[in-house]
């Protein structure tokens, strides 16, 4: 059954591996040369109620494809498919018809080219024409489901980047009068104002001017004059998009039509949460703040935090100071204390919606300090030599107590067994015990060599542990190496707003001031990671970071401090910090004095346990003596009852004599032994 059982897990491993290595070499040889897909052209500007084109083009990267499948995604509210395909097309074989939906903004292409299949550098799968509803600016993009199929037999996606595309809808240049807003001025502007001023030109040879206002981009207002009047007011109005219509009369005759947008949000963003990570109440003085909600009509502008220190008086009196703009999640180094974190959230319009929520920064209960302190809570700071040195007298006291406390029940036990030997049947029971008892190794108690257990397998454990005018936003911090031997690699990670552009990252020695810095790039989804080419040196530091775009600096991100330890012993491929080394000591020493601590209890409660018996034994034996010697006393008395019938005088007188004398000299050394035996039992009770 066992060589079954190996066969079965060789030839289960050898699949396996031979699987996982066609796997890195499928993937291997064909992960350098990805194809593309983008959207043409990528931007533009179109007007409401016009239509425009857009086409789908393929780039392969010098590699043969057979299939696409391609998901295209629009915003319904904005555009509106016309034809979801026209003109030309490499696609030779539509595995699925195009499709479209207007109600959810959706299109799907899926077809083949024959093989070999193709290779091109600008390829057009498929070109789609838009109507325009409304303005605003219109994304288009490639949905996640969109794939690119290499001509391998495999169906292997080979699809690197897709391209979307950003227009800008707008309506019709005006053909009538010209309309101004001073409430309202710009046409692409949000504004939480839901009264609107509109004028607009006035002409003294015309007859009159016919308007409207209502949701429709485009409209034409009717023919019935509103009169000469140049300005009109509405108020009330709800929130969205409105545009006003306006011809002019002359002659009789209906000019061409003006169209304006309103454009008003005066509803605040969705209430929302604020996330605190690790929690609001925590030793960790990194946190990071989440946040983030929506905005039904104009959409979320910026988000601006701030963060008051409650124990400061001074900092918490300032009620409007501290706002600073911010992205979730904003990463922020904080000191020792309890702290509000007011969070706003704007939209377009310039409504915001506030959050609140409290956290606090606690000490850690334990802590190194400077790596020779150990800072126990709010309670004291004391040196790590003093603190082994306490340790090593506190040892030692418990050792030299567990010594005398084994004595003393080894004493007792002793005494306990010595009296027990009279007992035949409890003799042979003892010469039974004894000889099981030679049968196990003798040592430390079971419960002492599990603690020692537990200490061990506690410092592995530990021993284990390793240690347009572009505004920049600073890159964020997600992964850093916050304590290192001096014999470690530093490494630092995050990610940035910016694609392709420059991390500096920042070094600033906390003891010496002394600062440098690196630059690196960030990959095209704005990932970034760094790791120092040579060990720092020990000292604790300073580490931050900026992106870098040309000249332009970002704002720097918060600040990181990191601890470089320096390396004590080296064991292989393992470095232990004389910090390390400080913890398992500490961790050694306390699971030894621990395992006194119970040692010394055990002993002493089964010690209490035998003394209790050898009590109540020398109690039984004197009252047994002392029964025994009245019981002799009266035999005695009847001996001289005898005497005193049969003897003379003389010789009676002589041998009662010597009877009362020997009976004197008996009830003696009686009240002597049991003397000395309760003397003896005293002197145990003492260990």
């Amino acid at each position: 059954m066992i060589s079954k059982f190996k066969n079965f897990a060789f030839y289960f491993a050898a699949s396996f591996f031979a699987a996982a290595a066609f796997f890195i070499f499928v993937n291997g040889a064909h992960g350098a040369n990805l194809s593309s897909l983008r959207i043409g052209p990528s931007s533009g500007a179109f007007t409401v109620g016009g239509t425009f084109n857009v086409s789908v083009f393929l780039e392969t990267a010098g590699e043969s494809i057979n299939a696409v499948d391609t998901y295209i995604l629009f915003p319904p509210d904005k555009l509106q498919v016309v034809s979801p395909s026209a003109g030309k097309s490499i696609i030779e074989i539509w595995t699925a018809q195009p499709s479209y939906d207007n109600q959810n903004g959706r299109i799907h292409f899926q077809g083949g080219i024959p093989s070999p299949g193709i290779k091109t550098e600008n390829a057009v799968i498929s070109t789609i024409t838009f109507r325009v509803k409304s303005t605003g600016k219109a994304v288009i993009r490639f949905g996640d489901e969109t794939k690119v199929f290499l001509n391998d037999g495999l169906g292997t996606n080979v699809l690197g980047e897709a391209k979307q595309a950003i227009y800008d809808l707008v309506l019709p240049p005006p053909a009538g009068p010209i309309v101004a807003s001073p409430s309202h001025p710009n046409q692409s502007s949000w504004y939480n104002s839901a009264s609107a001023i509109l004028n607009w030109t006035a002409d003294q040879n015309l007859e009159g001017y016919s308007y409207v206002l209502n949701t429709s981009p485009i409209d034409l207002p009717d023919d019935i004059s509103e009169g000469t009047k140049n300005e009109v007011i509405y108020r009330n109005l709800p929130s969205g998009i409105h545009y006003f219509h306006i011809k002019a009369l002359r002659e009789s005759s209906w000019g061409g039509v003006t169209h304006f947008a309103l454009n008003i949000d005066a509803a605040p963003p969705a209430g929302f949460p604020i996330e605190v990570v690790p929690g609001t109440r925590s030793s960790r003085k990194n946190v990071v703040i989440s946040f983030s909600t929506t905005d039904r009509d104009s959409g979320i502008e910026h988000y601006e935090i701030k963060i008051v220190k409650l124990n400061d008086t001074h900092e918490a009196e300032d009620e409007e100071s501290f706002f600073i703009e911010a992205s979730s999640p904003f990463v922020t180094t904080l000191e020792l204390g309890n702290y509000e974190v007011t969070v706003r959230a704007y939209d377009n319009a310039g409504n915001f919606t506030e959050a609140k929520t409290k956290l606090e920064i606690v000490r850690q209960f334990f802590e190194i300090v400077s790596g020779i302190k150990l800072r126990v809570g709010e309670f004291f700071v004391i040196p790590l030599l003093w603190l082994f040195i306490l340790s090593s007298i506190l040892i030692a006291v418990l050792a030299y107590a567990a010594w005398r406390t084994w004595s003393w029940h080894s004493r007792v036990h002793s005494k306990l067994l010595e009296g027990a030997l009279n007992d035949p049947v409890i003799s042979k029971r003892l010469e039974q015990l004894k000889g099981k008892r030679m049968e196990y190794p003798t040592g430390l108690p079971k419960s002492l060599v599990i603690l020692f257990a537990i200490g061990i397998a506690l410092t592995a454990m530990f021993g284990s542990v390793k240690a347009e005018e572009v505004r920049l936003t600073p890159p964020i911090i997600t992964v850093i190496s916050e304590r290192i031997s001096n014999e470690e690699m530093f490494y630092v990670g995050g990610k940035s707003d910016v694609e392709d552009s420059a991390i500096v990252i920042y070094f600033q020695n906390t003891q010496t001031s002394e600062t440098f810095s690196e630059v690196i790039y960030t990959s095209k989804r704005g990932d970034w990671f760094y790791s120092h080419n040579k060990a720092l040196p020990s000292g604790r530091y300073l580490v931050w970071a900026q992106t870098k775009i040309g000249d332009s600096l970002s704002p720097p991100s918060p600040q990181n401090e990191i601890t470089v330890t320096r390396t004590a012993v080296s064991l292989g491929a393992r470095r232990l910090s004389f910090e390390s080394i400080y913890l398992i000591l500490a961790l050694l020493m306390g699971s030894v004095a621990f395992g006194l601590a119970v040692f010394i209890v055990y002993h002493y409660a089964h010690g209490r346990r035998k003394k209790g018996a050898l009590a109540r034994e020398i109690e039984g034996a004197e009252r047994s003596l002392q029964e025994g010697f009245e019981v002799l006393y009266r035999d005695v008395l009847k001996e001289l009852e005898h005497l005193r019938k049969t003897k003379s005088s003389k010789e009676r007188v002589e041998e009662e004599e010597k009877i009362l004398e020997d009976l004197k000299i008996i009830k003696e050394h009686i009240g002597k032994e049991i003397a000395d035996v309760e003397l003896e039992f005293k002197g145990h009770g003492h260990g």
